[in-house]
């Protein structure tokens, strides 16, 4: 039999090897993360109107990431929709829009998106995505789940472009489209030429913090 003074050193070394992280939760850097709607015009003069953004200013992300084996991560998304806020200054820079309408306009916008012509707001409060599963692919991960909004659930797949910071930080960033009819929305409409078109590009850039050695949030 060895002897223990040969032992220890082999027992150091898979003491210090680094275990694998395993599914880890994630803290979200709200105030360098942002969720942007971008809606485009459409119509036979839609080239007179303005692209809209609509920037979520408060989102709740509850956020499981695993590095080596994606298909164990998850992720749940719920934003209230009393939080969205269309053409505001913030809004056109996270959706790199060049031009932004009138303060007057942009007020009409905001209530009629939050009306119950379009958002309805009221009986809808949240709008949310919970992922049902995670797949590896083509150098991003595609997660695939169910999207709520309008009191209605859709089943998309979101491709999301994954990257390692400095100090234990992740930024995960992409963007999908979801039609505003799949949700009982007609797109906004003037004289029927200039109109906003129905799919709705939303596009994510979230920074995320794993656990501490000590396990702190």
């Amino acid at each position: 039999m060895p002897r223990a003074t040969t032992l220890l050193p082999l027992l150091w070394v898979l003491l210090t090897l680094p275990a694998s992280a395993g599914p880890l939760p994630l803290t979200v850097d709200g105030a360098r993360s942002s969720v942007v709607a971008i809606a485009e015009v459409a119509g036979v003069l839609g080239f007179l109107g303005h692209p809209h953004a609509i920037l979520a200013t408060e989102v709740s992300v509850e956020l499981v990431y695993d590095e080596e084996t994606p298909s164990r991560s998850r992720v749940e998304v719920r934003v209230p929709t009393r939080a969205l806020r269309i053409d505001s200054r913030e809004a056109i820079a996270a959706g790199r829009l060049r031009s932004r309408p009138d303060p007057e306009t942009v007020e009409k916008l905001q209530t009629k998106m939050l009306s119950p012509r379009m958002l309805d707001a009221e009986r809808h409060p949240t709008i949310e995505f919970t992922s049902t599963g995670v797949e590896q692919g083509d150098g991003r991960v595609r997660i695939r789940g169910v999207f709520r909004m309008h009191g209605r659930a859709r089943e998309i797949e979101i491709p999301v472009r994954v990257a390692r910071l400095p100090s234990s930080v992740f930024r995960f960033s992409g963007e999908f489209d979801v039609r505003q009819t799949d949700f009982g929305i007609q797109p906004e409409s003037i004289a029927g030429v200039v109109k906003v078109a129905d799919p709705v590009t939303i596009q994510f850039d979230v920074i995320a913090r794993a656990p501490d050695a000590h396990g702190a949030r």
